[in-house]
């Protein structure tokens, strides 16, 4: 699989935050309270409480994620080329390119593609940590609820992200396929 040059960093960064959240559950779990909050309301006020060992869901989950984007990673370059959703006018342009021609320009998505997972990983896992976090402060009583605010900056940055890395592959690929016109 050809990668961005970006790709193992991210990878180790999304490793670093993954470790890190396993820590965390781990070194609070015997000192945790019996109930813990296992849901935040709106306001972010906990408005569910479980068992203390429902302090695994958040690294479960992030780990789960993390393997699902690395399987992904793997398999992007073997998927058939209709499962990568382009815009009909791109789909279009790219049918009168030469099969050769078309082939370098998925190569190209294919090797984009890792960084974008990879990079939407960084902010869901800081998304996860600091539910973690905040999950064990109220638990122990030293925070009162969720900031609302930080997890609706976490929230846009992952839309953001999601954002910038669709628009840059677009205009990549329009660059591609222009300059196969000409």
């Amino acid at each position: 699989m050809q990668r961005d040059s970006k790709v193992r960093y991210l990878i180790a960064l999304n490793l670093v935050l993954v470790a890190l959240a396993w820590y965390l559950a781990l070194s609070n779990y015997s000192s945790l309270p019996a109930k813990i909050p296992t849901h935040f309301g709106a306001s972010g006020i906990a408005d569910g409480w479980g068992g203390k060992g429902i302090i695994f869901l958040e690294p479960g989950v992030q780990i789960g994620i993390f393997l699902l984007f690395l399987g992904l990673a793997f398999m992007l370059p073997r998927l058939p080329k209709s499962m990568v959703n382009l815009p009909r006018g791109i789909k279009e342009d790219l049918q009168k390119l030469s099969e050769e021609d078309r082939e370098k320009i998925y190569r190209g998505i294919y090797s984009s593609l890792p960084t974008m997972l990879f990079g939407l990983d960084i902010p869901l896992n800081l998304l996860f940590l600091f539910i973690l976090v905040t999950t064990i402060k109220v638990a122990y009583g030293e925070w009162q609820s969720l900031s609302v605010i930080l997890m609706i900056v976490l929230i846009a940055v992952l839309i953001g992200i999601g954002v910038y890395y669709s628009l840059r592959m677009y205009r990549k690929i329009r660059h591609q396929i222009k300059s196969q016109y000409l």
